[in-house]
């Protein structure tokens, strides 16, 4: 299991170590700049001047099991704001975990979900004032709400989709309709996790995760959400370790999904779905031959238009999809991370993640392209 899909599970620590990928300017990772400590692993935009990135911050625990933070683009500097967590059922417990999505519907409104423990799983929403814990459904006992949240995503105020997994290892997908949160109901094939969703209408959303019940190994798992319920889409790719960890479109017609899987020598998967089909895409891929490649964050603004996060992995470069093939869009000179994408268009795009920080803590990374090149942010 690899660093970006282990952080989406709810009690998995990640690992410290780091990948090595970094801008393609060397002005871009200025080392006397100061950074937060933490770690981020998504990050969402409505516009050019209004973004949010979350993650954790080193609390009583190390990140990924520190404290939800949440942090704010204006268009002009990036500004931690606060969040609170979730109370804890016995009230002598401490409370650490982690925000793994979200997603920007306006200024007034933005959601964030992860996964607490001991509390479980996590909703947050944004007034426009500040971050306040929604309520979270319960599931059937005994599971309550020990289950995790990976992604969210929205087409408008009345119409969010959650996605992540519990009680029995099955799929979870959580429908907010504009007034409160209810599940819905997902197919399981075996024993599956959900670690992205993207939706372009209310009768037209993916996700995205992995199932390894219903053989013995792991299959790369697409659902679909037509308007009346959810439906396998693909469960294919069979090999020990094959996951989807993020999905994204641009239209009814044009949809990324990335992972990572075994079973060809490079192991990077990205998946398009074209209108008709899904179907694997390999052409400018960086070949990885015994070595994992992880695309752990996808954004897509247009046809010709896509970025991959690529995770901590052996990929050490932010890929770009430029209608034809994928091509590096950094360059390799120091260790970053990089855990979630976002773009509103060919020339505004964001990269989160982390970097190497203390001996203790890694920082915040937030990168940036302007449409030339990728620029570190501070934060």
């Amino acid at each position: 299991m690899t660093r970006a899909i282990a952080r989406l599970a709810a009690g998995i620590t990640c690992a410290a170590s780091l990948a090595l990928a970094v801008a393609s300017s060397p002005a871009s990772a200025a080392l006397s700049v100061r950074y937060p400590a933490g770690q981020l692993n998504a990050v969402s935009a409505s516009s050019a001047g209004n973004s949010w990135a979350v993650g954790c911050s080193p609390g009583a625990f190390s990140c990924p099991d520190g404290v939800d933070a949440t942090y704010h683009w204006n268009g002009t500097a990036w500004k931690q704001v606060a969040v609170p967590m979730p109370v804890p059922p016995n009230p002598h417990d401490t409370e650490s975990g982690q925000l793994t999505g979200v997603k920007v519907i306006s200024a007034k409104d933005a959601w964030a979900v992860g996964t607490s423990s001991p509390a479980g799983a996590q909703i947050v929403h944004w007034n426009g004032t500040a971050w306040k814990q929604v309520a979270v459904p319960a599931l059937r006992s005994p599971y309550g709400r020990s289950y995790s949240l990976s992604a969210v995503t929205a087409t408008s105020a009345r119409n969010v989709w959650a996605v992540g997994s519990g009680g029995n290892n099955q799929t979870i997908i959580l429908r907010f309709n504009g007034t409160s949160w209810k599940r819905v109901a997902s197919p399981s094939p075996g024993s599956s996790w959900l670690y992205g969703v993207t939706a372009m209408s209310a009768s037209n959303a993916w996700a995205v995760g992995t199932d390894n019940g219903s053989c013995a190994c792991n299959k790369a798992l697409i659902l679909h959400w037509n308007g009346t319920r959810w439906k396998v889409a693909l469960n294919s790719y069979a090999s020990f370790q094959t996951f989807l960890t993020s999905v994204s479109a641009s239209s009814a017609t044009s949809a990324w999904a990335g992972g990572l899987t075994r079973v060809t020598a490079n192991p990077t998967l990205l998946l398009h779905w074209n209108g008709t089909a899904w179907k694997r895409v390999t052409a400018g891929l960086p070949q990885l031959s015994g070595a994992y490649g992880e695309a752990a964050g996808m954004a897509v603004t247009s046809a010709r238009n896509a970025w991959e996060a690529p995770g901590s992995s052996a990929n050490h470069s932010i890929l770009r999809w430029n209608g034809t093939a994928w091509k590096k869009a950094t360059s390799s000179t120091q260790s970053l991370d990089y855990f979630g994408m976002a773009a509103t268009s060919a020339s505004n795009a964001w990269a989160v993640g982390d970097a190497p920080g203390t001996a203790l803590h890694t920082d915040v990374l937030i990168m940036h392209w302007n449409g030339k090149s990728w620029r570190r942010q501070s934060a």
